[in-house]
């Protein structure tokens, strides 16, 4: 057996391939070191065999990822071993995703591209956004899992179906959305820069009024404390604790808050506004996205991607982004 592990942030991400039983089970045992973690991901894509002594080292995981804000994932399970998860009840007291299916790229027709992968048309009903090769399966996994919970919550939001893999990329099928993007429809119709706004902060009140569940989406603000402190030793003590200060004196939440949004992000299907890309929705502050939004708007002075930042044609800049802010605060 083989074992080897990834932690990004606070999640653990364990890969284990051949055979887990009393032999190698010490191996894996090894590799489950918990502390600071609240997400635990084991992908079992390349192993093929598990005893009664490996299944044992997986409750015990499983235990000590049981405590609040806390979960655990075993994922890529093939027929066989899935069957022994069954068979032992395991299935029932953990959450286990079989082995993701294949799909071919023949004759996908490219929808949009984007940062971190594309978007293809599947068949009549369905779209796949597919990552780029290198980025983590679980990655796809975990966009499908928040989009999932944003639609159960109230979010307007694509529904989510299943991650498939594809030429050594994974991704996510989403439903087909008979959609224009926002950004499209801005351009389309800038006379009602106005309205356009007030819609892109009707969208994001409903995002930062959800309550989020804390046993599937992470916490923002500890995700960037982590990110700060993996800065250590690439940049001076001094800034390293101005922007812990930073980061402290934005208040605690429990809502909602998606750290992308803009018109591209967003489809409008029959006149209402549907959200796309939920891969880092998380529980924090509004004051993150409107932090992010002011990035858009003011400091680009408008892009492709962005028009409500766009310049007025006497080159000063457009009086959207402030009635915006005014209406959020």
């Amino acid at each position: 057996m083989h074992v080897t592990s990834q932690k990004t942030d606070r999640t653990l991400v364990i890969r284990v391939s051949g055979t887990l039983d009393m032999t190698t089970g010490n191996t894996l045992e090894k590799e489950l070191q918990l502390s600071g973690i609240n997400r635990l991901v084991l992908d079992l894509n390349e192993c093929h065999f598990i005893s009664s002594a490996g299944l044992r080292v997986i409750l015990v995981a499983r235990k000590q990822m049981a405590g609040e804000n806390r979960t655990m994932i075993v994922i890529n399970v093939s027929p066989d071993v899935y069957g022994i998860f069954e068979l032992t009840g395991l299935s029932k007291l953990l959450t286990v995703k079989r082995k993701i299916r294949e799909i071919a790229m023949d004759n996908l027709q490219l929808i949009s591209a984007g940062v971190c992968g594309e978007c293809y048309r599947l068949d009549k009903e369905t779209v796949v956004k597919l990552y780029h090769e290198g980025v983590e399966p679980y990655m796809a996994e975990k966009e499908k899992q928040f989009a999932q919970a944003a639609f159960v919550m109230g979010i307007p939001t694509a529904i989510s179906y299943d991650v498939v893999a594809c030429a050594g990329r994974t991704g996510v099928v989403f439903e087909l959305l008979d959609a224009e993007l926002f950004s499209t429809v801005i351009r389309n119709d800038l006379s009602n820069l106005d309205r356009h706004a007030k819609m892109l902060v009707d969208v994001a009140k409903t995002i930062h009024n959800a309550k989020g569940d804390p046993a599937v989406l992470p916490n923002f603000k500890q995700s960037f404390r982590d990110y700060i402190t993996q800065l250590e030793g690439v940049l001076p003590n001094e800034q390293i604790r101005l922007l812990m200060e930073k980061l402290e004196s934005v208040p605690d939440a429990e809502t909602c808050v998606h750290f992308d949004l803009h018109s591209s992000n967003i489809m409008i299907q029959n006149g209402e506004p549907v959200i796309i890309d939920m891969g880092d929705l998380a529980i924090g502050s509004y004051l993150f996205d409107v932090g992010l939004m002011y990035v858009h708007h003011l400091r680009r002075g408008g892009t492709r991607a962005e028009p409500l930042g766009d310049q007025n044609t006497d080159g000063t800049r457009s009086t959207t982004l402030g009635r915006i802010l005014q209406t959020l605060f």
